[in-house]
């Protein structure tokens, strides 16, 4: 099943970074690094060291132009002093901007990856209950720092990325990529591109930390197919997103012709001024579409290189089943119906939220993790669903085959 969930990580600070020579680096005579990741809800969840502390999850977000920390997910909390700058974070969501500090001269490490002396952001109040759609602790995000001076390449289908010796990467040895020329502005990445076919381009940025396909702005050129759902989108920083998701007939990006894809239409536009995001785009690009390719992040060239990989002909499909799922505590493996959408077979047969899934297609969930809960449920249209339930100590089997309802 394809991940309904989707977190936007845009912020906008009231203050701005100033330019700081301490990023990422590798060892001198290291021409590459490899380290692995785990791939949840499109997130890539990579193993990260902070200050001495082991095996954190950090998500890999080109959509963060900051180093952020979860404070209150850590087990030793880095010290917060009356003299650490505070700051304001306003993201997407109707809420109220979040306190934050600044932190200077921490360390981040990724095997040979390091990133000392570092500016990172700490937030100390929790905002989104991450374990819930994760099934795992979430401990932060690594932003533009990750990407600032190496080229990183992403191998989505086998799980790991390497960050590449700048003077060691030559573009000629890519020819079966194709490039993409992309802008750094206020530390994210963009490209434009006639993704429409007409005539016209479009101002995307490039989010890693979007699980979606494509978020695009609703404009005088851009409008709602007439078939489409009002939906929950994603949460915030400030709360959640709601919109609109419809299948356009097709994208071109180059080379790429997107047959089909599913696309979300936030109901406020990422330039609205109320909620103040971004300057002048039009939509992003999210890890749904690009965990397609391999994909080659090439900040100090301002390049980005695409090749398609095993997925690219995948067909595009919306959580065919309408059910979302999460699970109660990170460490015991109890898995409940978070929302059932009502047009769905799934509701239709019976299925509520609240119900704890015992059982899918009768395969036990009580030795899963979340991932492979997710992993239980059919991917083709028409499949057939059997769940069995427990409803306030009653147990309930339903069955109901699954649906594309865009």
């Amino acid at each position: 099943m394809k991940s309904w969930f989707t977190i936007f990580f845009i912020l906008i600070l009231n203050i701005l970074f100033s330019q700081s020579e301490y990023t990422f680096r590798l060892p001198e005579k290291t021409k590459k690094e490899h380290l692995s990741f785990k791939l949840i809800n499109n997130q890539i969840i990579i193993s990260t060291n902070l200050e001495g502390t082991q095996n954190l999850n950090f998500i890999i977000d080109t959509g963060s132009p900051y180093n952020i920390v979860f404070n209150y997910n850590l087990d030793r909390p880095l010290p917060v002093l009356n003299y650490h700058q505070k700051i304001s974070i306003k993201g997407p969501g109707d809420n109220a901007p979040i306190e934050a500090f600044i932190l200077q001269d921490k360390k981040i490490s990724l095997k040979k990856y390091n990133l000392e002396k570092g500016k990172v952001i700490v937030v100390n109040t929790p905002f989104y209950n991450f374990e819930e759609h994760f099934g795992t602790k979430i401990h932060g995000i690594l932003g533009y720092d990750f990407f600032k001076y190496y080229p990183i390449k992403i191998n989505f289908q086998k799980k790991f990325l390497t960050i590449l010796s700048p003077k060691k990467f030559k573009s000629k040895n890519y020819k079966s990529y194709t490039p993409f020329d992309i802008t750094i502005e206020n530390n994210k990445a963009y490209l434009q591109e006639d993704l429409l076919n007409n005539q016209n381009s479009k101002k995307l940025l490039i989010d890693t930390g979007n699980s979606d396909t494509f978020w695009l702005n609703l404009k005088d050129d851009i409008s709602l197919p007439s078939k489409h759902i009002e939906d929950f989108l994603g949460f915030g920083i400030n709360g959640n997103i709601y919109g609109y998701r419809a299948r356009f007939n097709q994208l071109q990006l180059k080379d790429f012709t997107v047959e089909q894809p599913i696309i979300a239409f936030p109901k406020q536009n990422l330039t609205n001024k109320r909620i103040s995001l971004i300057e002048d785009i039009d939509g992003s690009i999210g890890s749904g579409f690009l965990n397609r390719f391999h994909v080659i992040f090439d900040y100090p060239n301002r390049t980005l290189f695409l090749k398609k990989n095993s997925f690219y002909s995948r067909p595009y499909h919306y959580n065919l089943s309408g059910i979302t799922i999460k699970q109660l505590h990170f460490s015991i493996p109890i898995f409940e119906i978070h929302t059932v959408r009502k047009e769905s077979n799934a509701y239709k047969s019976g299925i509520r939220e609240g119900d704890i899934i015992l059982k899918i297609n009768n395969e036990k969930t009580h030795d899963k993790t979340l991932h492979e809960v997710f992993k239980l449920l059919p991917k083709k249209e028409y499949k057939k669903v059997k769940l069995l339930v427990n409803r306030n100590g009653r147990y309930i089997e339903y069955t109901f085959r699954l649906h594309d309802i865009i």
